[in-house]
């Protein structure tokens, strides 16, 4: 063999390096699916946030009829969670704390499936689901709402799995 290299090291360099190529294709890959997810969820999350902090005793009523918390309590989470949306809908977009800002936003997800199956089991009529709007008159199909709230559920849960492996991934 030329250079005095026997066939299987050639061999494993060859290997070795088409196994980095793919590793940074699909780190580039990830990061690109994360961006877009992060940008997705931490925009509707501020999106959410906006109606709700320009009118915040309408929010609280929504909150309250769902009959859920004790009205002090739902008081609290009214003027509370549009908030937590904000601050942590920003921090998602903007690449921070994306781990502890998807897994705050998956959980507050979680209460809103949880709220709206409870509401819908214990045979409460909500006029409004307080998602996106203080707006009596939105209202929607409950499927409509648990499958949306699942599925960024989901694209919660993976960012948060994937924010901590694409940051510390060793190429």
């Amino acid at each position: 063999m030329k250079g005095g290299k026997s066939k299987s090291v050639v061999l494993r360099q060859r290997e070795r390096y088409h196994k980095v190529k793919i590793l940074k294709a699909n780190f580039i890959n990830n990061k690109i699916i994360e961006l877009v997810g992060r940008f997705a969820l931490g925009s509707v999350f501020i999106y959410a946030s906006l109606d709700k902090i320009a009118f915040p005793r309408e929010f609280t009523k929504i909150v309250i009829a769902y009959h859920i918390l004790p009205e002090r309590l739902a008081i609290y989470f009214g003027f509370l969670i549009p908030w937590v949306e904000l601050i942590f809908g920003i921090l998602l977009v903007v690449g921070l704390f994306i781990r502890t800002s998807a897994l705050i936003l998956s959980s507050l997800l979680l209460v809103f499936v949880v709220a709206i199956v409870f509401n819908k089991l214990s045979g409460g009529e909500i006029a409004a689901c307080g998602c996106f709007s203080v707006n009596a008159s939105e209202t929607g199909n409950i499927f409509f709402l648990l499958s949306r709230d699942i599925l960024f559920l989901f694209l919660g849960i993976f960012l948060a799995r994937r924010s901590d492996k694409c940051i510390h991934a060793k190429i």
